[in-house]
Order: structure tokens, then C-alpha cells, then sequence
């Protein structure tokens, strides 16, 4: 791999962006020793002690932070909600680090080719044909989404919608 940023920890081979405000620093922080090749730009209050970790309490350049990374780690501990940057890193393509808790379990069921436990490798670089393969699995949640709301009643459209992702979640476990 070719170094793409120097910072003040030293040379990286990965630029890693964190963006959700709801996942604690020292889960990053624990990632981020077990990879000192990846500089990881997180969403904190607070700094980091870890040399290949920087924080910001906000990002202006989201969008860019977005497309310039080489992968998105989203962390999210909570049990009965969805994260609204793991989707989008799905979205822009970007290889997604989760949690093995329950969402992200969905989202490895949902997004195989795109979404990795904190365990297994990266890929970095695209494999040939992951692209089409990419495109067919978010192709395939949204036809299957819109079918379903096509054939439900819109009664019981609205109930899902307000009950929201908890049940999405509960869904995916039966």
C-alpha cells in the first residue's frame, strides 16, 4: 500500500472515518491499536491518547471526509436503533466496520460484500466485480422494501414506520 497521509503520529497506509457522535471514543481507540497503519478521524469531544487517532466535535467537510476515506468504522452500541452514517457508507461504497451486535449483524446479512466485523480483513482496494455486486445488493433491499410497501396496507405501513427500527432489528433475529 502507498501512504496517502502523514500526521503527527507518522505515515498511514488507511484513512478511517468514524462520524457517529454515539460511539465511544475507547471503542475506537482499542480498534485503532490493534491497526496502527490507519489514521482514524472520529467525531469526539474529547481527545485521543492514541497517536494514529484525531478527533473533531464537528465536521464541516462531511460529504468529503466521506469520499476521501478508505473505509467507515460505526461502532454503534445501541441494541433497538439503526445508524444513520453506516448507511451511508454503504451508500458511497465505502467498506463498513460494525459491531457484531444485532444491527450490525443486520447489516452484514443485508450488506455482505460491504460490511466487515472489527475481526476480518478490509479490503482496501475494490475486487473486480464488486462494484455490480455492490449495485445488485442495495438494488435488491430497495426493490424488496418497496414491494413490501407496495403489497401492505397502508395502515400497516404507518404502524411499522412509527414503531421504527426496533422491529426491523426483531424482524431480523426471527
Amino acid at each position: 500500500m502507498s501512504v496517502i497521509i502523514r500526521g503527527a503520529g507518522g505515515e498511514y497506509d488507511a484513512v478511517a472515518f468514524c462520524p457517529s457522535g454515539s460511539v465511544p471514543l475507547e471503542s475506537i481507540e482499542g480498534y485503532a491499536r490493534a491497526n496502527k497503519g490507519v489514521l482514524f478521524v472520529c467525531k469526539s469531544n474529547r481527545e485521543s491518547a492514541e497517536d494514529n487517532v484525531v478527533t473533531q466535535q464537528f465536521f464541516t467537510n462531511y460529504g468529503t471526509a466521506v469520499a476521501r476515506c478508505d473505509f467507515m468504522v460505526v461502532f454503534f452500541p445501541h441494541a433497538n436503533k439503526v445508524s444513520g452514517p453506516a448507511f451511508e457508507a454503504v451508500a458511497a461504497r465505502k467498506p463498513l466496520v460494525v459491531l457484531e451486535n444485532r444491527f450490525g449483524k443486520y447489516m452484514k446479512t443485508t450488506f455482505p460484500l460491504s460490511v466487515f466485523f472489527p475481526e476480518e480483513q478490509v479490503p482496501l482496494k475494490p475486487t473486480p466485480g464488486a462494484s455490480d455486486a455492490h449495485n445488485s445488493e442495495i438494488i435488491s433491499v430497495l426493490r424488496c422494501n418497496l414491494e413490501w410497501e407496495t403489497e401492505s396496507a397502508i395502515g400497516v405501513a404507518a404502524t411499522v414506520r412509527a414503531q421504527g427500527s426496533r422491529k426491523l432489528l426483531e424482524a431480523q433475529d426471527s
